[in-house]
């Protein structure tokens, strides 16, 4: 086709055997299926214009045939519709694709690229099979969708992005030399999809969803207001070296699959990341810092490497399930908090490989259910709660405070540890008095043995406006057998320990000269006007 020249192609089907063609003017591909039946070569040093709506191949029909498209002129496309390059085509452009309406697919047998590629908004740019290689002077720009549907794609020289990235199948191997690479969204669907990302700065695209047993490996840092995970049994997730940040103001789930990778996984303060789910989850060595909250509602965690979570701000558990070495390979996993792990409803169990460590400006309330750990643990901060601690055959030791009982509304209560319970030196359990009748005022209650260590402190409160009778016993703690008894008191005025019975720890008020309570005899006066004592006494 000469230089002026227009061949146009239309109607149905169309059969290039062998026949070479070079297209110095304009081929204008309008209609039809162009099926490649031997071997033949397309030269395009014009314009090559498609807007058939079909596809151009050797697998199209029977016999199966190869083409080798070799642009060094414009391929473009104007019009809506998808134009599909497939099996036994392989592009090498070395001049320009430009899409400018609909979805172009380059599948085949791939190609290696020197030239340039732009879809504009609203369009496609596809890659779905074969291997495409990006060699120094390509370039990718993309407004609309850049999608990976089959091919390798290894997309490292110039890539412009601020659209859409889409991997449905094959792998997308991107990591830009240069250009501006912020994609407006990320999503890889599918368990034969794989994503390997490595940005030359920090991206924020507005959603990262990865589905259906997908791999998102990310390798630079990603903030992103939504995040959804899910994979297919132990296939697909998220990985990756890069620090990925969950932001506030969207919704954060992991339904699925795995989090990988050495990567930190940051939820941010107003973030919440919801675990979710009656399936395996697998944490594969990602480590996670939570400065927002981890909402644990559904599914079993469990650990295939060792990795850290650091909870510094909410871990609310209402999975019902466990957390640890469920299924091989085991791993380790150390739980720090120095926010709050609220336990909600049901029984939720860190099971064997995780160790939780409660630090000073930790909190662990047990508002209902069972808090499992089945090591024991060490807690330097505040546990309180009317639910169960279940420490299996280990300890719970307290470095801290420990205060039966609810954090507000009615504060009285019975926190109950299955195990054996040890206060340290610096331990303190403090317990309110509102009634000495069974339920109304706070117990531990522990059905090991308890050991109370050194200076072990005792601190005891009446409840507001609570003034016993003299003589009332209160059972404050309840146990299988005690060693030890409290080294410093801080009790109620009237108040006594008795620590005789070994079987037995009770707090019991003696008879005395009560502290009376005040009456608010308010009287107004007329400036001064004299008052008289009538009778001696105090006032105050």
């Amino acid at each position: 086709v000469v230089e002026g020249a227009t061949l146009t192609v239309t109607g149905s089907n169309h059969f290039l055997n062998g026949k070479s063609i070079i297209n110095e003017g304009r081929v204008h591909w309008a209609g039809g299926v162009i099926d490649v039946n031997e071997v033949a070569s397309f030269l395009n040093r014009g314009e090559f214009e498609l807007s058939a709506n079909a596809r151009f191949g050797g697998s199209v029909f029977a016999p199966n045939g190869t083409l080798l498209l070799t642009n060094t002129g414009l391929i473009r496309q104007q019009a809506a519709g998808t134009t599909s390059f497939v099996g036994g085509v392989t592009l090498d452009n070395h001049g320009a694709v430009e899409i400018l309406a609909g979805t172009v697919s380059f599948g085949g047998d791939g190609g290696t690229h020197t030239g340039s590629f732009h879809a504009a908004a609203g369009a496609t740019l596809e890659f779905a099979e074969g291997l495409h290689e990006f060699e120094a002077g390509s370039s990718v720009t993309v407004e609309g969708t850049l999608r990976v549907a089959g091919a390798t794609a290894n997309l490292d020289t110039e890539v412009n992005l601020s659209g859409a990235l889409v991997v449905t199948a094959g792998t997308a191997n991107v990591a830009p030399a240069s250009g501006a690479f912020q994609p407006a969204s990320i999503t890889v669907t599918s368990t034969e999809a794989v994503l390997n990302l490595t940005a030359l700065e920090p991206i924020a695209p507005a959603s990262v969803t990865i589905t259906d047993g997908g791999t998102a490996n990310l390798n630079s840092a990603v903030s992103t207001s939504n995040l959804s995970v899910g994979g297919v049994g132990s296939v697909g997730g998220l990985g990756g070296s890069g620090e990925v940040t969950l932001l506030a103001g969207g919704a954060h789930a992991w339904t699925a699959g795995v989090l990988a990778g050495s990567g930190v996984l940051r939820v941010a303060p107003g973030a919440t990341l919801t675990v979710s789910g009656n399936v395996n989850h697998f944490l594969n060595a990602k480590p996670i810092v939570n400065d927002g909250r981890v909402r644990w509602t559904g599914g079993v965690i469990d650990i295939n490497a060792n990795t850290t979570f650091a909870n510094r701000g909410v871990l609310e558990l209402a999975a019902n399930n466990q957390f640890g070495n469920r299924f091989a390979p085991n791993g380790t996993l150390l739980l720090s908090n120095s926010g709050l792990i609220h336990q909600q409803t049901g029984t939720n169990s860190f099971i064997a490989g995780v160790t939780l460590v409660n630090e000073a400006a930790g909190v662990i309330d047990v508002t209902a259910g069972t808090l499992g750990v089945a090591a024991g643990f060490a807690s330097q901060g505040l546990l309180a709660g009317t639910g169960t601690i279940n420490v299996g055959t280990g300890v719970l030791s307290s470095f801290g405070t420990l205060a039966p009982g609810a954090r507000s509304g009615d504060t009285t209560g019975t926190l109950t540890i299955a195990g054996n319970y040890r206060q340290e030196s610096t331990g303190r359990l403090e317990i309110e008095l509102d009634s000495a009748a069974a339920g109304g005022s706070d117990v531990l209650a522990v059905t090991g043995t308890v050991t109370l260590i050194g200076g072990a402190a005792l601190h005891a409160e009446l409840a507001e406006g609570y003034q016993p009778d003299p003589g009332e016993r209160f059972r404050f703690m309840s146990f299988a057998a005690r060693n030890g008894i409290f080294g410093s008191t801080d009790l109620p005025l009237h108040a006594e320990l008795d620590q005789t019975d070994p079987a037995d720890l009770e707090l019991v008020t003696v008879t005395g000269n009560f502290a009376p309570q005040a009456a608010d005899d308010a009287y107004a006066t007329d400036v001064d006007t004299a008052l008289t004592v009538a009778a001696p006494g105090v006032l105050g």
